[in-house]
């Protein structure tokens, strides 16, 4: 008995083995391809939100609306919203910024992924 203890308190004071970091290749690969699948998401109207929310985020949902059924990818979201969205950031950013806001709590956009429709 007294064996076993003492190999238990060797397993509990093992250390697990530490990841394996990636190539900054394998990062660059790996961005890409998240990048691509990205670039064929479509985001689609759902709804008009309830509320008032911010006047960017009115106006990529109106973006969006005027796309359509079909829906609008991100590049073409953002091409769209040039000259309309007044910032000083990168339309993408302010995308990116508000996405969570438009899809999770108001439920106005829907992203359809490019793995789903496969």
């Amino acid at each position: 008995m007294a064996e076993a203890t003492q190999q238990k308190k060797v397993d509990n004071n093992k250390k697990p083995a530490a990841p394996v970091a990636k190539s900054p290749e394998q990062r660059a690969a790996d961005k890409a391809a998240k990048d691509a699948a990205v670039a064929k998401d479509r985001f689609v109207f759902v709804k008009d939100p309830e509320g008032k929310i911010a006047p960017q985020a009115q106006v990529i949902i109106n973006a969006i609306k005027g796309a359509g059924a079909k829906g609008v990818t991100r590049e073409e979201l953002i091409r769209g919203l040039e000259g309309k969205l007044t910032t000083t950031q990168p339309i993408g950013r302010v995308v990116s910024y508000y996405q969570r806001l438009l899809t999770q709590e108001t439920g106005a956009v829907r992203i359809n992924t490019a793995e789903a429709k496969t």
